[in-house]
């Protein structure tokens, strides 16, 4: 069954951008961002696939040249494990850091490095405005969230390409072929930019079951971003917005190749995950001002260690 994920217009002429916005994450997690809205051109995208494309069909001596260190670099099929109880991950990734003007890249990673970066601010700009419509939605000061995903400092968000290998044989649909096991991701908020032609990602229903996401919901070819809140979005707001669970499996009658792009948006190392200073989440989180239960304060980049250790083993 497909998700109920509904396609937002967050352009800034749209009054109904911040409810609309706050009712998807409470609800699903996820919400669609039109194509028209979300300001980074259809052509962009696709150059963008057609460049990671062409390097994980690059061999592997030239994909393997900058493996993953510090969540950047290469990781090659195996490496990972999304859910441990699943066994490995069935898909290879290069991760660009924001660095990136100065970071190691391989083969034709390097030789287009110019517009992974320009790829980098578009998604940087976009995730400023959805973190904009929140603090609206949330009703705290302009601002808020800008101050702690921008300035001076290292951040932990990166440009992720994926490439999930074809089965050699046809997906029988049922999940038991899992490209990448249940996860809920590490950060702020996650942009998902998919190809039509190319499903396979699911998302944990209300009712615990697993639903589809759609690439193309309007069917029109004008494929709209994903985007879903992460783990410290929904710690920050006491777990008001939900940071869902998902994974990729092989779809049923499949054996193609998916390739996917992400960018995971996360604020500066050192901020400390205080509750989001809203009434709404205060009110949420039972009216005593503990919305993280009143334990000690931990740092973005803390978190995410703690996250990527589960995920790499002590690789």
């Amino acid at each position: 069954m497909p998700a109920a994920i509904p396609v937002l217009d967050i352009s800034p002429s749209n009054p109904d951008a911040a409810p609309s916005l706050l009712a998807a994450f409470r609800t699903h997690g996820f919400a669609y961002i039109s194509a028209s809205s979300s300001t980074i051109p259809a052509e962009t995208i696709s150059s963008l696939f057609s460049l990671s494309a062409s390097f994980f069909s690059s061999p592997l001596p030239i994909k393997a040249k900058c493996p993953i260190t510090n969540n950047h670099g290469y990781s090659g099929l195996g490496n990972e494990s999304l859910d441990p109880s699943r066994g490995s991950d069935v898909k290879e990734s290069f991760n660009l850091g924001d660095g990136l003007a100065t970071q190691a890249l391989s083969g034709v990673l390097e030789e287009r490095r110019a517009e992974l970066v320009a790829f980098q601010d578009d998604c940087r700009r976009l995730c400023a405005r959805i973190l904009a419509v929140l603090e609206t939605a949330l009703g705290v000061r302009e601002g808020w969230f800008r101050e702690r995903h921008q300035g001076s400092g290292e951040t932990g968000s990166v440009l992720r390409l994926l490439h999930y290998p074809p089965l050699d044989r046809e997906g029988d649909g049922d999940g038991e072929d899992v490209r990448a096991g249940a996860h809920s991701d590490y950060g702020s908020i996650t942009l998902l930019f998919q190809q039509v032609g190319q499903p396979g990602l699911q998302v944990r229903g209300a009712d615990g079951g697993w639903e589809d996401v759609e690439v193309d919901p309007a069917g029109q070819g004008d494929v709209p971003v994903l985007v879903n809140i992460g783990d410290l979005l929904s710690y920050w707001t006491g777990g008001l917005l939900r940071s869902t669970k998902h994974r990729v499996v092989f779809p049923k009658g499949t054996t193609k190749d998916r390739y996917s792009i992400a960018y995971f948006c996360h604020p500066l190392d050192d901020v400390e995950l205080e509750p989001v200073p809203s009434e709404m989440v205060r009110k949420f989180a039972g009216g005593n001002g503990e919305v993280n239960g009143g334990g000690r304060t931990m740092t973005a980049k803390n978190h995410l260690l703690s996250r990527l250790e589960a995920t790499y083993g002590k690789k």
